[in-house]
């Protein structure tokens, strides 16, 4: 089986889940074994699956519909909680190293990120993208909308997401950056 049927083959799997539309388009990359497919979800987001592949080696393998719904939702829990001041949750779903990169461009680590958590103003969440990186790594963009001192702020986030040993996603790196 070529890469490109592979494809194929992923992308009517995808499709046939009732939290993605029905339409998707497949895009060539650098050559006959890289690529991307690239699948509209019902609220506007976009999942990608950066794959490559030599000869008989297929790494498209993995359920993504699962795992769009899993990042989905994680990532709606993730600020559910910064909103709640919940240490313990985001305790969990953090990797045992974390770059954060707040918006106002300071960096901090894991520690540095769980000792600010605290309960705060209502956050939204509008899910803008997620990429696979074959089948351990996962990148979302999304765009977390909050009040900042009475004023209503919108953040650009990419999340940076492993799969950690027991199958669950951990946040790695993330990054904030202030929008208009």
């Amino acid at each position: 089986m070529t890469i490109w049927t592979a494809f194929e083959v992923f992308v009517t799997l995808v499709c046939s889940s009732p939290l993605l539309h029905t339409q998707a388009t497949l895009h060539p990359a650098h050559g006959p074994l890289l690529g991307s497919a690239t699948i509209a979800a019902r609220n506007n987001a976009e999942v990608t699956d950066i794959a490559s592949s030599t000869e008989g080696q297929n790494r498209l393998n993995h359920s993504r519909g699962r795992d769009f719904d899993e990042l989905i939702a994680l990532n709606a829990n993730i600020s559910e909680a910064e909103t709640s001041g919940d240490k313990h949750f985001l305790d969990g779903v953090i990797a045992p190293a974390l770059a954060f990169g707040r918006a106002d461009t300071t960096v901090v680590d894991r520690a540095g990120f769980l000792a600010n958590v605290k309960q705060s103003a209502k956050r939204t969440i509008e899910t803008e993208s997620i990429s696979f990186f074959g089948s351990q790594r996962a990148l979302v963009t999304c765009v977390v909308t909050t009040d900042v001192n009475g004023v209503e702020k919108r953040f650009h986030n990419l999340r940076l997401f492993i799969r950690a040993p027991d199958g669950s996603w951990k946040v790695l790196a993330w990054a904030n950056e202030g929008i208009s």
